[in-house]
């Protein structure tokens, strides 16, 4: 979810706080969106037994659920969020990379780049270099996957968005407030 070119603050919340994402972020269907994801991939030829990567993969959520159907993978920047996948998927291979400087050992057959984390990468030439690392670790006819922010359009400057969590032992808020910079 995150990347190397984020500024400090956002690096520092996922880092300091990497235990509450899943818990802020609760409200999240990942077993359906992995279920429309496998749809995508089967539709587009990727098979069960091909590797399905997933980049800034954070706790590894999605791929909890598409291992479902497919050989999964997946590397965050962050090294809290990586130690997180590993405990949740011992049997996965989960690495710490950044989205513009990382390589596979063979092509596999998707690379996914879910929940707006590609938003995370610029300016312009680390976004192209990211757009190269994917292109040389999917096979030739393989599948790409990203999920963008909102499209300028539909960005509302000034817009406050707030996530909650609560239980008896623990209260979480997540408040953001959209700002347009460039």
């Amino acid at each position: 979810m995150t990347d190397a070119s984020a500024n400090v603050s956002e690096q520092a919340m996922y880092r300091s706080h990497a235990r509450y994402y899943d818990l802020i972020y609760q409200w999240k269907q990942y077993h359906e969106e992995a279920t429309r994801l496998h749809e995508i991939l089967a539709a587009e030829g990727v098979g069960g037994e091909e590797m399905v990567l997933e980049a800034a993969c954070g706790t590894g959520a999605h791929l909890r659920h598409l291992r479902e159907w497919h050989r999964v993978s997946g590397f965050d920047l962050n090294v809290e969020m990586v130690g997180l996948a590993r405990e949740a998927l011992p049997d996965v291979t989960i690495f710490q990379a950044d989205m513009t400087r990382f390589a596979v050992p063979e092509p596999v057959g998707a690379v996914l780049c879910l929940f707006s984390s590609i938003g995370y990468v610029y300016p312009r030439d680390r976004l192209d270099a990211a757009a190269r690392c994917f292109a040389g670790a999917v096979r030739p006819g393989g599948v790409l996957v990203i999920e963008p922010w909102l499209d300028p359009a539909a960005f509302m400057d000034g817009f406050p968005n707030m996530d909650t969590y609560t239980d008896d032992d623990l209260k979480l808020c997540r408040m953001v407030v959209s700002r347009r910079e460039g």
